[in-house]
């Protein structure tokens, strides 16, 4: 059941995250999908089905596909909440400020995403699909949480060019030669 919505939290070509509470008035976030992803629907509830019962530490909590009450029956997808910081924001503070990212941080970003995806692959037989700076979070703790690993499926189905998949989702895939 989905409750109020707040704040704003972050928009990118996936849709717009909302601060919400759910029913029980616990702290939730939903992810308003952009009208493509509404068309994959059914893809979308099926790859979080499977999900809906996936932990992992560095996993953001799948909590379920709804549609609002009310006048626009948007489809959300909601999830835990979780504070930290997007690694696109970090990214983008870099060019602002005179600091530099070490290769050692590179690394260790690396380091622990590739087995995290690996996990993910070898537990539940299904792909993210949508790797990218914008659904990397670190948390307060330090710690890398990937985040919108449900739309691997209703991405693919999209049929996209390459050109539009980087730029509205930030997908990068490589050329057909």
């Amino acid at each position: 059941r989905i409750g109020q919505e707040r704040e704003t939290r972050f928009r990118d070509g996936l849709g717009t995250r909302v601060r919400a509470a759910d029913a029980g008035g616990d702290p939730v976030e939903h992810l308003h999908l952009v009208p493509e992803l509404v068309a994959q629907e059914s893809a979308i509830r099926d790859r979080v089905g499977r999900l809906i019962n996936f932990r992992h530490a560095r996993y953001v909590r799948l909590r379920g596909v709804d549609r609002l009450k009310g006048g626009t029956r948007d489809l959300v997808v909601s999830y835990d909440a979780l504070e930290g910081a997007r690694l696109s924001t970090v990214l983008e503070t870099l060019t602002r400020i005179p600091l530099s990212l070490e290769v050692d941080i590179a690394i260790q970003v690396v380091r622990d995403l590739l087995p995290a995806i690996g996990i993910l692959h070898d537990s539940r037989k299904v792909t993210h699909g949508a790797i990218a700076p914008e659904r990397l979070v670190f948390t307060q703790q330090q710690r890398l949480v990937i985040v919108d690993h449900g739309f691997g499926t209703a991405l693919g189905r999209l049929n996209l060019q390459r050109k539009k998949l980087w730029e509205q989702f930030r997908i990068p895939v490589p050329s057909s030669n």
